[in-house]
């Protein structure tokens, strides 16, 4: 259970303060999961093939997103330029997840596929520059952000406004995209950011607040003044 005692969507409570410790989630996701899933629109069809999530420069935050994006994705690419970062051991995920999960393979640390609810998905950690998501032939689905520095190994690329239209781009015409984001480094560009709710999170991560919604892939595309 959640601090407000509702339940941790999800994630088993048992295995919380673990990952928390292993610095696979952060503290304020125990609200945070919740909170999202109440804002973000259901789908009214099950995810397909190419329905992917994508989250730059992830550093070990893999859990959350892959449990807030399972309705919606198949595919979760994690970048990372550190390559002692991988995903999670099989197991390790199957047993975090309060759900079962079925693991049909795992590959030194970079790749996991697995089955839920009769679905066959994978997780990626891409140990490469951010930009090269953007060569990737995937519908974007899902984008997901925690605060990115700008230096002192921070990739110092403004996602979430300089290259917002470009992520668009992956959006299927007519489809929408959800979005998680603490918009940083370079903030959230202002015609997206007045269409997200604001969370407010005790002690979240790098004391920013996040910003989610549902966009249609049309309202990404549009560069900034247009």
């Amino acid at each position: 259970m959640s601090d407000d005692g509702s339940p941790l969507l999800g994630i088993d409570p048992h295995h919380f303060d673990d990952l928390v410790a292993r610095r696979r989630m952060k503290r304020e996701d125990r609200q945070l999961i919740p909170a999202v899933t109440a804002q973000l629109l259901g789908s009214e069809r099950s995810p397909g093939s190419r329905d992917a999530l994508f989250y730059p420069s992830a550093g070990k935050d893999i859990f959350t997103p892959t449990i807030l994006g399972l309705p919606y994705c198949t595919q979760f690419f994690f970048y990372e330029r550190n390559e002692r970062i991988g995903v999670p051991p099989g197991r390790a995920f199957a047993d975090a997840l309060a759900t079962r999960v079925d693991i049909s393979r795992s590959a030194q640390g970079r790749l996991l596929e697995f089955d839920y609810e009769g679905i066959a998905r994978s997780i990626s950690v891409v140990h490469s520059d951010n930009f090269k998501f953007l060569e990737r032939d995937v519908d974007l689905a899902f984008y997901f952000h925690r605060g990115d520095s700008p230096g002192e190994g921070g990739s110092g690329q403004e996602w979430d406004s300089e290259y917002l239209a470009d992520l668009g781009r992956m959006v299927p015409e007519g489809r929408d995209c959800r979005i998680v984001t603490q918009g940083e480094p370079g903030g959230i560009r202002p015609d997206v950011q007045e269409q997200l709710q604001r969370l407010s999170m005790p002690h979240s991560h790098c004391d920013l607040d996040y910003f989610v919604g549902t966009l249609d892939g049309a309202v990404l595309r549009r560069r900034e003044g247009s």
